[in-house]
């Protein structure tokens, strides 16, 4: 099997949230995603997980529900995230498998700047409200209700991955929502 930085990362959070915090693995994965996390890309980090933007997101579950050392791989996140905004507030993946989706892509930055925390410490503020604003301008309103348009969130793995791919409105817009719920409990905090 091919080692999986996203993968470790949930575990990690389920662990957390479930207040284990003795198992088997965990010193490992740890160690794994931290070393994963100091990376400048983190394209290929995921073998099932083709955004850029997944890890990031993945490890900041873990962290917000209480997974202990992962503060070096947070600040490694973070300042990744920061060097990474576009001017227009948006996080743009990759070109070739993603077509540079900036919607999901913000979504997964975004979650992951709130569940870090810190806010002034790590001065992600204008981050978090330019990411905010970006998804806000490319909301879908039709007969339907309100939506996103989905990007890839899942791949058949390192072989098949440009071309086995799962692409969801439906997924992206929850982690839009999400994004939305982390930013209310964030103005709630400031």
């Amino acid at each position: 099997n091919n080692m999986d930085a996203v993968v470790n990362s949930n575990i990690l959070a389920a662990l957390a949230a479930n207040d284990i915090d003795n198992a088997k693995g965990i010193e490992d994965a740890t160690k794994y995603v931290e070393k994963k996390s100091g990376k400048k890309k983190y394209r290929r980090v995921g073998s099932y997980y083709p955004n850029s933007y997944h890890f990031p997101y993945a490890l900041s579950e873990a962290y917000a529900n209480g997974a202990n050392d992962l503060e070096v791989s947070a600040n490694n996140i973070v300042k990744n995230l920061l060097a990474n905004q576009c001017k227009d507030g948006s996080w743009e993946s990759r070109r070739k498998l993603n077509k540079r989706d900036r919607i999901q892509s913000t979504a997964y930055a975004l979650n992951a700047l709130i569940n870090f925390g810190n806010y002034n410490k790590r001065n992600t503020t204008d981050a978090i409200e330019a990411g905010i604003q970006y998804l806000a301008s490319k909301t879908i309103k039709d007969d339907s209700g309100v939506h996103w348009e989905g990007g890839v969130f899942f791949a058949g793995g390192t072989v098949v991955r440009n071309n086995l791919i799962w692409k969801s409105d439906a997924f992206t817009t929850v982690i839009i929502l999400k994004a939305y719920s982390n930013y209310l409990a964030y103005l709630e905090s400031t």
